[in-house]
């Protein structure tokens, strides 16, 4: 169970970012929706070379299935299972019903999702964390690492655990969480949103900046980041 960052039972990694201020630039596209297997949740602290500290849980995942997040005019997210290229036709006196399958047009495959969150090389953009590069896809195909504001309180599912399926929305094309559940089965599943009763529509265009700014502890270094050397 995940409740908060003093949660012990996670362990804790580090990496230094070498800009002044860990500001990663603003995610581009609609996003992702995530299926897949919850293999590890750690924290991970950032420190840029100003000294500051930006905190995260990060989950590792084996992703099973990605598809693109689909917003209407409005700004209010649409289903894609539901907006899939399936056709339904009929045939015979008695009109019976068959449906044709056809490629899945929001479906997203690791590599195309590690392009699109990472980088040529890896799922995780160079210069974050560059131990966990050679951890995550390619090299371990299927694996892909998520970050989420420690500030955000979330992670108040009970069923957010190592080896349980989750389903995870990102902000944009990035690696950074916006809203993650566990996968109730097979064709529902509740979202636990850092940000409650604010939809995406809000989020895009109402605060953008809250995008890229993780939380920022103002302690000296070396107040609280003593678990793990730095990589």
């Amino acid at each position: 169970m995940i409740h908060s960052s003093k949660d012990l039972s996670m362990r804790t990694t580090n990496s230094r970012y070498e800009g002044t201020t860990f500001a990663p630039p603003e995610p581009k596209g609609d996003g992702f929706t995530v299926e897949g297997k919850l293999i590890e949740c750690r924290r991970h602290h950032v420190r840029d070379a100003s000294g500051k500290y930006y905190r995260f849980f990060a989950l590792t995942v084996a992703v099973d299935t990605t598809r693109i997040r689909v917003f209407n005019e409005q700004g209010e997210e649409r289903d894609p299972q539901f907006l899939s290229s399936d056709q339904k036709g009929r045939t015979g006196f008695l009109n019976c019903y068959y449906k044709k399958d056809t490629k899945d047009p929001y479906r997203v495959e690791n590599d195309e999702l590690q392009r699109a969150i990472g980088d040529g090389q890896s799922a995780m953009p160079a210069g974050y964390c560059d131990l966990q590069r050679g951890k995550l896809h390619p090299n371990t195909p299927g694996a892909f690492e998520f970050w989420q504001d420690q500030s955000a309180l979330a992670f108040h599912d009970n069923h957010i655990k190592a080896g349980n399926e989750v389903v995870i929305r990102t902000k944009g094309n990035s690696i950074f969480i916006d809203e993650v559940s566990a996968k109730k089965d097979a064709g529902s599943a509740s979202f636990a949103a850092s940000d409650s009763g604010q939809n995406w529509h809000d989020k895009v265009f109402a605060q953008k900046d809250a995008v890229t700014k993780p939380i920022v502890d103002e302690r000296q270094p070396g107040d609280a980041c003593d678990e793990d050397e730095w990589d």
